[in-house]
């Protein structure tokens, strides 16, 4: 299953971020392989509609999860209609967010 989290920089130890559409990075984990994927957020500095953008670009990677601190009501408008899991919950790390996040799939 492929998990996105909301950074403030690139991996696993990175601060998450406590918004969505205007965090500097987004953090992709396979909770499968374990594999990491850390992506540059092209919406961070958007004048309008930075939400709908970072939603639509987590779809594009592929992501089955997305935790969040705080979705805005577009964006998670989009992950809603894609049957996005969402899971809104604090941590300070990335890796803290995914594990968390894991215990709540039972995975």
């Amino acid at each position: 299953m492929k998990i996105c989290v909301p950074a403030k920089a690139e991996g696993l130890s990175a601060d998450m971020d406590s918004r969505f559409g205007r965090c500097a990075y987004f953090v992709f984990v396979d909770s499968q392989t374990g594999e990491v994927k850390s992506m540059k957020n092209p919406s961070a500095n958007a004048d309008r509609g930075a939400g709908v953008s970072a939603a639509q670009l987590v779809l594009d990677e592929g992501a089955q999860v997305v935790v969040s601190e705080n979705l805005g009501g577009h964006a998670k408008e989009v992950l809603q209609e894609s049957d996005i899991k969402i899971i809104e919950l604090s941590a300070e790390k990335v890796s803290e967010a995914i594990e968390l996040a894991k215990q709540k799939l039972g995975l």
